[in-house]
C-alpha cells in the first residue's frame, strides 16, 4: 500500500489476494475457471468508456423518467411501484460508484 512518500495510483489493492485464494479452491472446482474461453473472458472484461457512460446515462435517465411519470400523474397506484423501481435504480447506481472504485467502470 502506498505511504506518504509514494504517490497512490489506485492499483495497490489489484494482487493482494490471488495467490492464497486460488490454494483455497476446494477440490474438483477447477472446471469452474474453463467455462468460458481466455478470448472470451477478456472481450467481456474489457473497458469501455462508452459502456459506462451509457450505463450511468440510462440509471440517471430511468430515474428521471419514472419520477416525472409520477410527479405528473401523482396517484397513489402510480408513486408506489415508482419508489420501487427508483430503489432499484439507486441500488444500481451504487453498483456502478463499487465498480468505479475498483477502477473497473
Amino acid at each position: 500500500m502506498a505511504n506518504s512518500a509514494t504517490e497512490a495510483r489506485g492499483e495497490e489493492f489489484r494482487n493482494d489476494l490471488r495467490g492464497t485464494a486460488a490454494s483455497q479452491v476446494p477440490a474438483g472446482a477447477g472446471h469452474v475457471r474453463r467455462l468460458l474461453p481466455a478470448e472470451t473472458l477478456t472481450d467481456l472484461t474489457r473497458l469501455s468508456a462508452w459502456r459506462s457512460t451509457l450505463a450511468i446515462a440510462t440509471t440517471l435517465g430511468t430515474i428521471a423518467l419514472v419520477l416525472g411519470v409520477a410527479w405528473t400523474y401523482f396517484a397513489w397506484w402510480i408513486v408506489v411501484p415508482a419508489v420501487f423501481l427508483i430503489g432499484t435504480q439507486q441500488h444500481a447506481l451504487f453498483v456502478l460508484a463499487h465498480d468505479s472504485a475498483h477502477y473497473r467502470l
